[in-house]
């Protein structure tokens, strides 16, 4: 998943999102424009999901507008089109889900608006509220786009396939974490507030970051990574305009507590977190390192994810 927040009005459209890309067990990190604009529909479209996915479907998306007027039919487009699309994406690479948003100017109302296409929940397509954050803060109210993204780690088909790597008890506790990460989700309730400053979307998505990343553990349905760089996109009857409002500090010891829990390099050759002095590769990872892989790709953690001090794969012993 990525950082995603939007507020709509009636003058203006605010899209805010990070840059960073990852996989599921993050040890690998990319950078990605998250925002591709459609300025002759004073439209852009953002997403969470595979980078492939969200490539291809943008050059749909930009293929399509040439045949579209309005924001309006650019969305009943999309709606009739994503579940396609979707279908003939490799089945390995679904994982993660994906999530397409529309944000543009919505005529027949005169304002500014968005609305959201889950995998989650088959691609049925719902508005989006004024206001919109993903992955929310602590304690803020969680949109029903991140509730069905939750609720789809609760009820994983991919642990009940004959293929999975994972016994019978680690599947159990995968499903109680998940249904226990749930419900402290829904018991967030503040209301949320839309920046009115560039300082304000700063605050924000440091928030989310803290709450969302530094203070989870890779592998659980709470955990989004949230870095690289912060970016403010803005759609008014100007056109659109998107600037770099501010860098994550990535290095470190907040770049170590961000990666804690999970399998990037730095974090398999950092010190272990039982206070060995030795490496967590060399320490407690060891133990797992003939185990299939957290990834998921039916190799184990030695064939797959393990690095050595070149980021090579770790040769049986």
């Amino acid at each position: 998943m990525t950082y995603i927040a939007i507020h709509t009005s009636k003058t203006a459209a605010r899209i805010s999102t990070d840059s960073w890309t990852y996989n599921t067990t993050a040890t690998r990190l990319g950078h990605s424009s998250k925002v591709h604009a459609i300025p002759h529909l004073r439209t852009v479209l953002t997403g969470s999901g595979p980078v492939g996915f969200l490539a291809t479907f943008g050059a749909f998306v930009e293929a399509q507008s040439t045949d579209s007027t309005t924001f309006e039919d650019l969305l009943v487009a999309l709606r009739d089109v994503l579940p396609e699309c979707w279908a003939t994406y490799p089945d390995d690479q679904k994982d993660v889900g994906a999530i397409v948003i529309l944000v543009g100017w919505f005529a027949a109302e005169s304002r500014y608006a968005a609305a959201a296409f889950s995998s989650f929940d088959g691609f049925q397509g719902e508005e989006l509220d004024d206001f919109f954050v993903i992955p929310s803060p602590a304690g803020m109210k969680i949109s029903d786009v991140e509730l069905a993204r939750i609720d789809s780690y609760v009820a994983d088909d991919r642990l009940l396939r004959d293929d999975s790597p994972l016994t019978a008890d680690e599947k159990a506790a995968k499903r109680a974490t998940a249904a226990a990460n749930r419900d402290v989700l829904i018991g967030w309730t503040d209301s949320p507030t839309a920046p009115t400053t560039t300082a304000g979307w700063i605050d924000l998505a440091e928030s989310a970051r803290l709450f969302r990343s530094r203070r989870c553990t890779v592998g659980s349905s709470l955990k989004v990574l949230v870095g690289g760089d912060l970016w403010l996109t803005t759609i008014n009857s100007d056109g659109i305009a998107t600037k770099k409002i501010h860098a994550f500090n990535d290095s470190g010891a907040e770049f170590a507590e961000v990666m804690a829990g999970g399998l990037h390099p730095q974090v398999q050759l950092g010190p272990c977190r039982c206070g060995s002095g030795k490496t967590y590769l060399e320490c407690c990872l060891v133990p797992e390192l003939d185990e299939p892989c957290p990834c998921e790709s039916g190799k184990t953690l030695r064939q797959c994810c393990a690095v050595d001090a070149a980021r090579q794969v770790v040769p049986a012993s």
